[in-house]
Order: structure tokens, then sequence, then C-alpha cells
């Protein structure tokens, strides 16, 4: 998930992942990744951050920290749908083996 505040106030500012990542002292890739929602945004680099772009640098890393959130919660889903899956098929597998033990 992305963090579009950040993509949309580096794209205001007319500047370029590359600038970005070269004035917060971290490679493309990783300024990249905070872009994608893949990194947080430390305080430190929300407080560069906020500088250039005019904006609270509270707002900058609680925009990634909601990110991160979002990503667990759907983790954590994406867990609990695979467990019912594995409870549903095992209770279909006893079910037959229960049928059986009921006639005798």
């Amino acid at each position: 998930m992305d963090n579009l505040l950040l993509r949309y106030l580096r794209q205001r500012a007319g500047l370029s992942p590359e600038q970005v990542a070269s004035v917060i002292s971290v490679d493309v890739s990783a300024y990249t990744s905070m872009e994608t929602g893949e990194l947080l945004i430390s305080l430190q680099h929300s407080e560069i951050l906020g500088k250039m772009f005019n904006m609270a640098p509270e707002v900058l890393h609680s925009s990634s920290l909601h990110l991160e959130m979002i990503r667990m919660a759907r983790e954590v889903n994406q867990r609990q749908n695979l467990t019912i899956e594995m409870l549903t098929a095992l209770v279909r597998q006893l079910r037959p083996v229960k049928k059986i033990t009921e006639k005798n």
C-alpha cells in the first residue's frame, strides 16, 4: 500500500525520488520503499521531509505508521483465513469418521 501523501508531496515539489533520497541521505531504493509503504519513515527522516515539504513531521511519520498497521492487519487477516480454511478442511475430513462411529 503506497504512501500517497509522501509521493504527492514529492511530486508537488517537482522532485525526483533520487533528489529526495539524496537530501535525506538514503539510497533511492530505501526512499522508494518509503513511498511504497514497505519501509517506515523514521522520526529523523520525517523531520527532514517535514522541513522539505513544509509539513508537520508528525503527519509524515504517522502516515507511515498507519500504513504499517494496515499491512499488519491484512497479514493477520490472511493468517486467520488460512487457519479457518485449514480447520474447515480438517472438519470435512473428520465428518465421515464421525458418521461411521455413530452407526455402530
